[in-house]
């Protein structure tokens, strides 16, 4: 049982460093959808995950060339 303000056992915290224009997009974004950043993080994954794996892979070779 997990009490208030105790994570799951099974999540894991995600840090990575970005470019602060980056961050200013996805504040942006998350503020015009009035969703925290935790919750557009977990939006984007979810539709990555959602795609099947030949169109996972198109993405991010297209995504390597930027």
């Amino acid at each position: 049982r997990i009490m208030p303000n105790q994570r799951a056992r099974d999540k894991k915290q995600l840090t990575i460093w970005r470019h602060e224009k980056d961050m200013d997009v996805l504040r942006e974004v998350a503020k015009q959808h009035d969703i925290s950043m935790t919750e557009l993080m977990e939006v984007l994954i979810d539709d990555f995950q959602e795609k099947r794996k030949t169109d996972q892979k198109q993405f991010l070779r297209e995504k390597r060339k930027d």
